[in-house]
């Protein structure tokens, strides 16, 4: 059985929050993609960022990269940013 985090993500506008089980070798981009497939956002031309958010404090993250590779784990809160507001 395949190994997989749980993490939050937020979506880039309403502030809304849903928990996601990814794989640990799914990129953030990957993470993108299905959340647009899932229609948890729409895709958009300018695509999206994302950010690692602990507390206060915000890290960009490598979107081709994984979510361990970015410095986080499992419960992390991954915040999304429209290409246009990043």
């Amino acid at each position: 059985m395949e190994e997989m985090k749980r993490v939050k993500v937020m979506h880039p506008t309403s502030g809304n929050v849903v928990d996601v089980d990814m794989p640990v070798d799914m990129t953030i981009q990957e993470l993108i993609d299905d959340l647009i497939d899932s229609h948890f956002v729409n895709e958009i031309p300018d695509g999206y960022t994302a950010a690692l958010k602990d507390g206060v404090d915000i890290t960009n993250m490598d979107l081709d990269k994984t979510l361990e590779e970015n410095g986080g784990g499992e419960y992390s809160t991954i915040r999304l940013f429209s290409g246009a507001m990043a």
